[in-house]
């Protein structure tokens, strides 16, 4: 379902060369529309770059490049396959971040099981030395 008139085309040559060249070569590979593999390339752009560019507002305001965009089509219009094309590398990255993070966590898991072990057995001793009757200034501020 392609809203744009034959005889209003999307301004495809308006985009610099390399940005065109990758649009093309998709709509060519999906067979999607060029309206929709346009603004899948041009959202994944601005994600990409809004960590490296700011944008400079009226108000003295400055904030990163950003593009919201919509893309409204039937099921089976190949949205996803598009999205898939442009937005991989976030995809992989994602994927690499989780596994780091997953991996992180589990460190944080072992660490703090092993730091509990430690305070439980310092209480202990703490306890023992209370009922001896024993100096515990070391033992106390082991837990500190």
């Amino acid at each position: 379902m392609c809203l744009l008139a034959p005889e209003n085309p999307y301004p495809i040559y308006a985009l610099p060369p390399l940005v065109r060249n990758a649009i093309i070569e998709t709509q060519k590979n999906t067979q999607a529309p060029l309206a929709m593999v346009a603004t899948s390339a041009l959202t994944a752009f601005s994600s990409a770059c809004q960590n490296q560019i700011d944008v400079c507002r009226p108000g003295n305001l400055r904030g990163p490049v950003n593009l919201y965009s919509l893309i409204l089509a039937d099921s089976g219009e190949r949205k996803t396959t598009v999205d898939k094309v442009f937005m991989k590398a976030f995809y992989l990255r994602d994927e690499a971040l989780a596994e780091e993070y997953a991996k992180l966590v589990e460190n944080y898991s072992t660490e703090k099981e092993i730091w509990e072990q430690k305070q439980k057995a310092l209480e202990s001793k703490l306890h023992k030395e209370i009922r001896a009757g024993k100096d515990c200034k070391a033992t106390e501020s082991e837990l500190k």
